[in-house]
């Protein structure tokens, strides 16, 4: 599984940027050509690689092993989820406001991180941060 981090230059990016530190503003996750996010217009889709880098520049991407099937069930049943405008604003606000039905896009990625067997057991799901994702977790080479 490969999780794509991602900037540009739009407001929405340099505010996320800002409030979590980060350098990165949106992130993803690919199994084989397949790509799921979590968005703030649309919540959680599944989409091509293909229409995903029209859409963005990929900054960075890293593999990290997890159950693929496992990944892709996980990620299937998230699909029409709304973004999780809760969260996101708990997270600002340093509260903790996870909805298990709806998503915003690093929470998302934790998720199925979490969900599937990878050993990253310093996330916090309903707390992490672009940011985290790229720090905490054990990427495989």
């Amino acid at each position: 599984m490969l999780i794509h981090f991602v900037r540009d230059n739009s407001l929405v990016s340099r505010v996320i940027r800002f409030f979590t530190l980060s350098e990165f503003s949106h992130v993803a996750i690919q199994i084989s050509s397949d790509i799921w996010e979590a968005t703030m217009m649309e919540g959680v889709t599944r989409t091509t690689l293909a229409e995903f880098r029209d859409k963005y520049p990929v900054t960075v991407t890293r593999k990290i092993w997890v159950d693929t099937a496992c990944a892709t069930g996980f990620l299937n049943r998230q699909v029409r989820k709304k973004y999780d405008w809760g969260g996101l604003f708990g997270f600002i606000a340093q509260r903790d406001w996870q909805n298990q039905q709806a998503w915003f896009c690093s929470e998302l990625a934790a998720g199925v991180i979490k969900h599937c067997g990878n050993s990253a057991r310093k996330l916090r799901v309903d707390r992490v941060t672009p940011r985290d994702l790229f720090n905490l977790i054990e990427w495989a080479e």
